[in-house]
This record gives C-alpha cells, structure tokens and sequence, in this order.
C-alpha cells in the first residue's frame, strides 16, 4: 500500500530491520515498544489496523493522510 521497503520503514522508525523482519514473522520475543513504534508511523501514513469482525479475521485499510476523515 505505501511500497516501502523495511529499509525505508527501519530508516522511518529508527528500528533495525532484523527487527522488522521478526515483526513480519510474528516473533514473540520483539519489545512492545518496537512494535508500536512500527504501528503508529503505518498509522500517521494512512494505515488503519481493523480487528477481527463478523467472523472475519483483522485486516487492514489505507486512507492517505491527505484525505479528511468523514
């Protein structure tokens, strides 16, 4: 959605990329405070985390930030 590359993320969040490659796999044994980091610059670049619904797993969706939120 953003076409970055977790060199371009790792450089965004200041988060090495082993890091960001252990995020992507799910590894437990990555500090809340690195995940977090991740989310919320996803988050200030349009990235909306939903949670699982209506018997649907979580997803995401992506509004540029430029856009006002109706």
């Amino acid at each position: 959605m953003l076409g970055w590359s977790q060199r371009k993320l790792a450089t965004e969040t200041d988060i090495a990329r082993s890091t960001l490659a252990l995020i992507e796999k799910r590894q437990e044994d990555v500090n809340n405070a690195s995940r977090a980091k991740v989310q919320k610059k996803l988050e200030d670049s349009g990235i909306e985390f939903l949670p699982p619904e209506g018997g649907r797993g979580e997803g995401i969706r992506f509004t540029p930030p430029n856009q006002s939120q109706a």
